[in-house]
């Protein structure tokens, strides 16, 4: 039997609404899935929505906001000059612009991973990524070239099937365009935010540790 949601996916595919309107949308897995609506509207009394919405851009679009290092330069520069990628970066001069603290910079920092699809995530001074949880926790698709590090539960876990963590940036900008032109962003948004809800929050992570 078809999956309710898919039969959906396949409809979005085959009619490619530029105008969508949905009525009961509860937590907006259906809505998520009208991608090349340019305008749409969602009407509930009582939304709960709990996974990322379509922004109804003809491209995709890659955030970052914080400190400017050598490990972060290369890729951000492949992917501002790639055409057919939104890039929406804001570049600070310290970490954290040098007041880690002030709740405004916090509040930029947040607001730039909720409105891309995919968050810039490559390590920092150490072999190590802050951003890359953060990205997961609110069902954003890191990005980020492999430079031997660690992922948590990777005999487990299969990151490469979900995130884009490839052996350079050409290839990072490769599978970026691939997840997104072939449909999978918002499935693959869903499965990022899913895996660290079930394996890394603070209320979870220990218990899987310990095993």
């Amino acid at each position: 039997m078809t999956d309710y949601y898919e039969l959906l996916a396949r409809l979005q595919k085959l009619l490619q609404p530029r105008i969508y309107v949905e009525i009961g949308f509860r937590q907006g897995q259906s809505f998520a899935l009208a991608k090349t609506a340019v305008h749409s509207v969602a009407i509930d009394p009582s939304p709960n929505v709990k996974i990322p919405l379509p922004t109804g851009d003809a491209l995709p679009s890659i955030g970052f906001c914080g400190q400017i290092s050598s490990h972060r330069k290369n890729l951000m520069a492949a992917f501002e000059t790639s055409p057919l990628i939104r890039s929406n970066f804001i570049k600070r001069v310290a970490f954290w612009g040098g007041n880690p603290h002030d709740t405004g910079l916090k509040a930029d920092f947040w607001k730039n991973m909720q409105q891309n699809q995919f968050a810039l995530a490559p390590r920092g001074a150490g072999n190590f990524s802050m951003r890359f949880y953060q990205a997961l926790s609110v069902g954003r698709i890191p990005v980020l070239v492999n430079t031997d590090m660690a992922l948590p539960f990777s005999g487990l876990i299969p990151w490469k099937d979900f995130i884009v963590f490839e052996e350079n940036e050409k290839q990072c900008v490769r599978r970026l365009l691939e997840i997104f032109d072939t449909g999978q962003m918002v499935a693959l948004q869903q499965m990022c935010y899913r895996m660290f809800h079930s394996y890394l929050s603070h209320k979870v992570f220990l218990g899987h540790l310990l095993q």
